[in-house]
């Protein structure tokens, strides 16, 4: 299922000191991949990717800084959170943390209306946001991001 993410082309653009973190994810396939995953027959694949859609959409009513537009006729969504850079603490904060769909959060926490901060390091053309921190269970988690540096189009 990995693959399914293959696709996405995840941006952070930085300006002055505000960091807009976008992408747009096509989930046909991996709603496709769950469905014949769980050996599902019932209901059938177009009531599934429906309800899956549904709940997409009902996860995008709960965000309060995260701005998601579902694209029903295509099966997709593009995808933007504001946040800002610290350039002296070498920090970047989202009000929310980044997420694919509501089931993948790229941060330590499973509390994707929980505000996160990245540390984050350049090295050459490419800058790596990290975090750490304990789930409930009291394990350690580490949650990274790299981004290549392109130069903006004029």
């Amino acid at each position: 299922m990995l693959d399914d993410l293959d696709n996405v082309n995840m941006t952070m653009t930085i300006k002055d000191k505000t960091v807009e973190l976008k992408y747009r994810f096509d989930y046909l396939r991996i709603y496709e991949d769950q469905y014949k995953g769980q050996n599902l027959t019932t209901p059938d694949f177009k009531t599934y990717v429906q309800k899956k859609t549904e709940d997409l959409k009902a996860y995008v009513a709960t965000l309060q800084h995260t701005k998601i537009t579902v694209d029903e006729a295509n099966y997709a969504y593009d995808y933007t959170l504001t946040g800002t850079i610290d350039l002296d603490n070498h920090t970047i904060t989202f009000p929310e943390t980044p997420t694919f769909l509501s089931r993948i959060i790229l941060g330590p926490t499973s509390n994707p209306l929980e505000a996160m901060t990245y540390n984050y390091t350049v090295e050459g053309k490419q800058m790596t946001l990290s975090v750490e921190g304990k789930n409930d269970k009291g394990l350690k988690l580490v949650m990274r991001l790299r981004f290549n540096y392109t130069e903006e189009n004029k």
